[in-house]
């Protein structure tokens, strides 16, 4: 049986990146300030799940999510939104336009959305409590001035706004500022650039503002993120030192951290050192959207934009700035075509590369895309256990940068506000170091008051790395 919903209340459920995660936090505190309650999704009024498109599994979970929602609380306004949300099989209006074409697998729902928004519609759902649930209108204005817009070679509306999202309040000890969306590149197996649109980049004031609100709250760290980071104008390297001016001006007392999302290869240059070598809170940890380290298959991918040899060359550069930092990557196994030759070239490459993490992702084929027509797809059974190899490839580089970390002694953590019955069954504090590696102190509840009236919480602290448990850094805060 069915429990009753709750009047001017929510549930927000997100799939997918960062970028999706910073704007459901905006969307939650629009509705909080709005006089809105946030609950579980079965005693909802109204539920907003945020998709994700960027493989073919990723939109069924966000189907089959949709579906149990429902099922779970059919008296609730359904809203779908996010990057599936662009794609033609979820071109769902509202009311009773639904989608009841048999030929696609598994319709969205049976029943009846309140509205499905794409990403460059997203944002009217800042607004909604004043809307008064009324989006159809402002959704069809709003769709009507995009349609009518010229398009680029992808078939990207190039006038795009970039999305109104803005963080006032800080929601956890770290946030994700989004400084950058969509994207113009077209790699070979993405259809993010189809679902998010061109490329836009926010204002460097418009992001310093941001940034001085949250940490002004309280944050201590602030993440740059964005769907391409290469293509934020007028440059990445540029933002950081003003930025960082900014803020340690603004709070001079406090010690705060920049850390940076995904970087394309391409963006490792002379500029890149120079604001490494200079800043003082930027942490020493970067990750790469690398994809393959075979220079052919790298072409196949559309992503010929780069070299390997590139990414050893500034790898060899920061290591002389940076004596320890976390180096995490995206690697992309089993493309189409990849050959014998190809994939020994990329697991020699990611066995000189001083990593100490990174996502393994098996290629599936995305319709859609132009890799989905390429010859010589790879056989299921040969990409798995290409993804093995790399994964068990990827496990000992860990697992020596977690030795080399402990012979430090020393981490900077950063302490979250959650506590041990939030977060797992030991007692004590969890943090993340500087070098994007998790930490946790153990201690009693007297301890974690102590230790919150002398460094408060979000925090960053000096702590003594004691041991490391399941790839954890078991540390004490030091005096």
């Amino acid at each position: 049986m069915n429990k009753p919903v709750l009047k001017h209340t929510f549930a927000l459920i997100t799939h997918g990146c960062r970028v999706n995660q910073y704007e459901s936090e905006a969307i939650i505190e629009a509705w909080l300030k709005a006089g809105w309650s946030q609950v579980e999704p079965d005693v909802a009024e109204l539920i907003v799940l945020t998709s994700c498109a960027v493989t073919a599994r990723a939109v069924s979970s966000a189907r089959r999510a949709c579906l149990a929602l429902h099922q779970a609380n059919p008296q609730a306004k359904m809203i779908f939104t996010g990057c599936a949300a662009t794609l033609e099989e979820f071109m769902i209006l509202s009311g009773d336009n639904i989608n009841q074409d048999k030929k696609i697998e598994q319709p969205l729902l049976k029943t009846k959305l309140h509205a499905s928004l794409r990403p460059e519609e997203k944002d009217l759902l800042l607004k909604l409590p004043e809307l008064d649930f009324n989006l159809l209108e402002a959704q069809k204005t709003r769709r009507e001035l995009f349609e009518s817009q010229n398009k680029n070679a992808l078939g990207q509306r190039v006038d795009l706004p970039f999305p109104a999202f803005k963080m006032h309040t800080r929601q956890r000890s770290r946030a994700t500022i989004k400084i950058q969306d969509g994207c113009s590149h077209g790699c070979a197996y993405c259809i993010v650039p189809f679902t998010r649109g061109v490329s836009r980049s926010r204002e460097f004031d418009d992001i310093i503002n941001e940034a001085k609100a949250l940490v002004n709250g309280g944050l201590s760290e602030i993440v740059l993120s964005g769907i391409n980071l290469r293509q934020f104008k007028p440059s990445l390297w540029q933002l950081i030192p003003q930025l960082e001016q900014a803020l340690v001006e603004f709070k001079p007392e406090k010690t705060l951290r920049i850390r940076l999302s995904s970087l394309d290869p391409a963006q490792l240059t002379t500029e890149a050192l120079d604001c490494i070598a200079n800043s003082r809170i930027l942490v020493p940890h970067l990750h790469l959207s690398l994809q393959s380290g075979s220079a052919e298959t790298l072409v196949r991918m559309k992503r010929g934009h780069y070299q390997p040899e590139q990414i050893n060359d500034f790898i060899e550069k920061v290591s002389q700035i940076w004596s320890v930092f976390g180096l995490g990557a995206d690697i992309l196994v089993g493309f189409p075509a990849e050959t014998e030759r190809e994939w020994l070239e990329n697991m020699c490459f990611i066995d000189k590369l001083p990593l100490s993490y990174a996502h393994v992702f098996p290629y599936s084929k995305r319709p859609g895309t132009l890799a989905a027509t390429y010859p010589n797809q790879l056989k299921k059974d040969l990409i798995k256990e290409r993804a093995k190899q790399m994964r068990d490839l990827i496990e000992l580089k860990k697992q020596s940068f977690l030795k080399r970390l402990f012979d430090l002694k020393i981490a900077q953590a950063l302490v979250f506000e959650l506590n041990s019955s939030q977060l797992d069954k030991r007692n004590g504090k969890k943090g993340v170091s500087q070098f994007f590696v998790d930490c946790f102190w153990e201690s009693s509840k007297q301890e974690q008051m102590a230790f919150e009236k002398t460094f408060g919480i979000a925090n960053i602290i000096q702590t003594e790395i004691m041991r490391i448990n399941d790839e954890v850094l078991i540390v004490k805060p030091l005096d």
